[in-house]
């Protein structure tokens, strides 16, 4: 009896031990801790012979046991995973949201480097209201996932795009010059303006400033780029305009390096 019970013993803490050992150890999910823990254990019961009949529920029931933990604990996880992501993301566009970007800005912020630049580019489609109060809310509601979908396209990996609420996109663009962030922003209001949505002419107006430095200011660089948005509205619409002092950011910053 005393034998069963340590094997039964080693049988429970074997897989236990070794599998939140491989979960923390790599990352890795508890899911795939499992199976690999399985596969282990198949192995070892392979090149350790046959075991007795009276052996056997000591051997095998502790790992069925884990292998439920684990299953669940794997669920659990995902789950916890995806209302994370859900949270973040825009139901309508698919970008991400406000939270995000909150979250994004305290990251930079954490981690800036004397002399990084860091360009905000604010998005505005021109004329919504009227979209709306002409055409109704669905209309909107279209007009919204299409500029959403071409201006995300448009920027591509060099940065990041969020629906910072309404009519109203951010784009944040680390490690940047003035005339990319520029460029970035012409390609944004050129990827909405070269189609329309649903018989619709659609434009967006970019305001862009550039920020550097050993601290990241997010409200002087937002208040940046939403006056240099002003100035691209007042200007006509369908325009990119770049904050005054975003080329002396840039001069900072060159000098710097």
């Amino acid at each position: 009896m005393g034998d069963l019970w340590t094997v039964g013993g080693a049988a429970v803490l074997l897989p236990l031990v070794t599998t939140t050992a491989i979960v923390f150890a790599t990352r890795v999910s508890w899911a795939m801790a499992g199976f690999t823990m399985v596969c282990i254990a198949v192995g070892w019961l392979a090149s350790a012979g046959a075991p007795a009949a009276d052996e056997l529920p000591a051997l095998g029931l502790p790992w069925l046991a884990v292998a439920l933990c684990v299953l669940m604990a794997s669920a659990l996880r995902d789950s916890d995973v995806a209302h994370h992501l859900e949270a973040r993301r825009d139901p309508l566009t698919g970008l991400r949201n406000r939270t995000a970007l909150d979250e994004a800005v305290g990251e930079l912020a954490a981690g800036r480097r004397a002399g990084r630049m860091v360009a905000v580019l604010i998005a505005d489609i021109d004329h919504f209201k009227a979209i709306n109060d002409r055409h109704g809310h669905l209309a909107g509601d279209d007009v919204l996932r299409a500029v959403a979908a071409r201006m995300e396209r448009a920027l591509h990996t060099a940065g990041e795009l969020y629906r910072a609420g309404g009519e109203e996109f951010v784009a944040l663009v680390p490690d940047v010059d003035e005339l990319r962030a520029v460029a970035l922003a012409e390609a944004l209001r050129s990827a909405v303006a070269g189609h329309t949505i649903d018989d619709l002419r659609v434009t967006v107006s970019v305001g862009v400033a550039a920020r550097a430095g050993t601290s990241f200011d997010w409200d002087a660089a937002y208040a940046d780029a939403d006056r240099a948005l002003y100035r691209a509205k007042s200007g006509g619409r369908n325009r990119v305009a770049i904050a005054p002092d975003a080329g002396a950011a840039a001069s900072a910053a060159r000098s710097a390096a």
